[in-house]
């Protein structure tokens, strides 16, 4: 029996640990927070005894995790996902790197523009899918009759980031389309009678199924598990980086435009139906976890 521990971010590893114990009863797979002095004990006990280790979001300096796991030469495995490379560049470019965490571990990502920007970092990543989509998802797709709703994620305390001033400018240009905003609750945010803020919310589901148009307009993203989930929902999706049965732009004038389109698409009832089948090509659950499987 092989044992492969996961280290990470917790809502991702949990479920990709659940799933992979569903999947694969040869195998084990557990999870390990490293948020307490037990878990950190915890964690370099599970280390010891494992044969894998796999961690959802990457470092290339000071990560105790890694140190361990090289001075025991376990196997490890790295999926970068956004953030991660963001920092890792920054510290690559100020002098701070570990040779050994990108010679000796093998790093994944799931997209090509996140494997260029690693490559400029000296790190050569395998694209490696950890998104993953059921059949129930992708038979979900509804047209909304309410109106036309547009629906996005937005952090608190990183409204900037995430593109609400472009959201903001769309709702004021367009007063009769309703714009849902999870994540922050908008308290430093503009006003708008169009414009509901929803705060942190539990069943993002809901408001994919309820939306016509989905928007992710980050200024650095890896692949957004958002874009995928209201893709296979056969939702309309604007993002900030070119991928399959999405629409991009280059500034505001080029988003107003795109924006115009998939409004049009809603008023004539259409749903975004190859994306569907794309997501589900790519993405089922069993695609997935077996090739993910077969790399370990």
């Amino acid at each position: 029996m092989r044992k492969t521990i996961f280290f990470g971010y917790e809502y991702f590893c949990k479920k990709l640990v659940n799933q992979l114990t569903e999947y694969d009863k040869e195998n084990k797979y557990i999870f390990v927070s490293t948020n307490t002095f037990f878990n950190k004990l915890l964690a370099v006990y599970e280390i010891l005894i494992s044969n894998n280790i796999f961690i959802i979001g990457g470092s290339i300096y000071g990560s105790k995790i890694i140190d361990l796991a090289l001075l025991f030469n376990k196997k490890i495995f790295i999926e970068w996902v956004g953030t991660d490379i963001l920092i890792a560049s920054e510290n690559y470019k100020n002098g701070f790197v570990n040779k050994d965490y990108i010679k000796k571990c093998i790093h994944l990502c799931e997209v090509g523009w996140t494997q260029e920007e690693l490559k400029q970092i000296g790190i050569n990543a395998k694209i490696c899918d950890i998104v993953t989509i059921s059949s129930d998802e992708c038979n979900n797709h509804k047209i909304c009759d309410d109106g036309i709703t547009v629906f996005s994620y937005i952090a608190q305390n990183r409204e900037d980031f995430y593109g609400i001033e472009l959201i903001l400018k769309l709702a004021e240009l367009y007063p009769n389309v309703k714009f849902r905003i999870a994540g922050t609750t908008g308290v430093n945010c503009k006003q708008l009678n169009n414009v509901k803020y929803l705060g942190w919310i539990n069943n993002m589901n809901v408001e994919y199924d309820n939306c016509d148009i989905f928007m992710r307009l980050v200024q650095h993203d890896g692949l957004a598990f958002s874009v995928i989930e209201a893709l296979s929902r056969g939702k309309w999706v604007i993002y900030s980086y070119p991928f399959n049965y999405v629409q991009t732009y280059n500034n505001f004038d080029d988003l107003k435009i795109k924006f115009q389109i998939l409004l049009n698409k809603c008023i004539n009832k259409q749903s975004n139906n190859e994306a569907v089948d794309f997501v589900y090509s790519r993405y089922n659950i069993k695609k997935v976890l077996a090739d993910l499987v077969g790399k370990l």
